[in-house]
């Protein structure tokens, strides 16, 4: 089973979205989860007042976010625009493989529309200058 915020019923097992295929690739296993629950209520490290339980990246940018404020804000300036292309794209949102993914489609179809209005100004260019002779 998978933590989330909802649950999963036996209909819903057989179902398959994008969601569910991006949430297995980050979801943590219960058993992992509750051992650090755990981990975290015994020992020397007890005497921490919070514990943090996630999976990397976004365990080390919550330490950058919490310690580094500056910082976080220009990684997330930097990050957060390519997660959002790499949504619009289909493409896993927790990979950076697929964030530079994203950047080079979105390169591409920049250069194809400016390739395109490049060409419609040079049509134009002809068409005038023909009117005139």
């Amino acid at each position: 089973k998978v933590i989330g915020s909802t649950s999963i019923t036996e209909s819903s097992k057989t179902k398959k979205s994008r969601d569910d295929e991006d949430s297995s690739e980050v979801a943590m296993p219960a058993d992992r989860c509750a051992e650090l629950i755990l981990s975290s209520m015994m020992g020397p490290s007890s005497m921490m007042q919070e514990t943090w339980i996630s999976r990397q990246p976004t365990l080390i940018f919550m330490y950058i976010n919490q310690y580094f404020p500056n910082l976080s804000a220009t990684i997330l300036g930097k990050v957060g625009p390519l997660r959002v292309k790499a949504f619009h794209a289909g493409l896993p949102l927790y990979k950076a493989s697929s964030w530079i993914q994203a950047a080079q489609m979105e390169k591409e179809k920049a250069k194809t529309r400016i390739g395109g209005a490049a060409r419609k100004i040079d049509q134009n260019t002809l068409d005038a200058s023909k009117k005139l002779k």
